[in-house]
């Protein structure tokens, strides 16, 4: 009797060992499953572009420095499958940034501050039009941009488009010029308080105090 109740206390330690080992193996694994996957993040972290924007428009930064000025800033747009503008700025202002896991920084606010911005609009393939301003806002959700900081716009066939600020309307594909407008072309100047026109300033319409003109060029 006594014989079996050594046997059974034997077994019993064989098995808590077991266990003991197996939960040590266990915990052994999970902590290299962990350390194998934040080294995978922080290695995509390093080869993936600074900037990015996803379908929510949440603009995601990875800056480890935490600084709110980002050097070198680049958005291209597409519309199945062909560019529709390709955005550029020296310098990207992140607001209301939020810390997230690993290192990134999300900008909650609706729009981000572009500082020397330049924009290329392109028709079937082929750059139209440029414009360039002093600074802009970005609405990251719409891909709306409003330049402002004497913005002025210059098409391949040598029209100029000059005001108080421009917005290019991402959905209409449009650009929207406000306050002392100036448009020339031919080497005549026109004046409004508002205009709308296409990329290549062609399409347009003119707003004065008293009316509106939709005229061709």
């Amino acid at each position: 009797m006594e014989k079996r109740n050594c046997n059974n206390s034997a077994q019993s330690a064989t098995g808590k060992t077991r266990i003991g080992l197996l939960t040590l193996a266990i915990v052994l694994i999970a902590t290299l499953v962990v350390w194998l996957g934040c080294h995978i993040l922080k290695t995509h972290s390093r080869l993936q572009p600074a900037l990015s924007i996803n379908t929510d428009g949440i603009l995601a930064i990875r800056n480890q420095k935490n600084q709110p000025l980002i050097e070198g800033f680049e958005l291209t747009e597409f519309n199945q499958g062909k560019i529709v503008f390709i955005l550029k700025a020296k310098q990207l202002c992140l607001r209301n940034r939020k810390v997230m896991p690993f290192g990134f920084r999300v900008a909650l606010g609706k729009s981000a501050e572009l500082q020397d911005v330049d924009m290329t609009f392109y028709l079937n393939g082929e750059p139209v039009s440029c414009l360039h301003s002093n600074k802009a806002l970005l609405d990251k959700k719409r891909k709306n941009i409003v330049f402002q900081g004497k913005p002025a716009m210059l098409t391949r066939n040598h029209r100029v488009l000059s005001a108080q600020e421009l917005k290019w309307d991402n959905d209409s594909r449009s650009i929207q010029a406000q306050g002392n407008c100036v448009l020339a072309r031919d080497g005549v100047n026109q004046y409004a308080e508002a205009i709308t026109t296409d990329i290549d300033l062609n399409n347009v319409t003119v707003a004065t105090h008293k009316n509106k003109t939709d005229f061709q060029m």
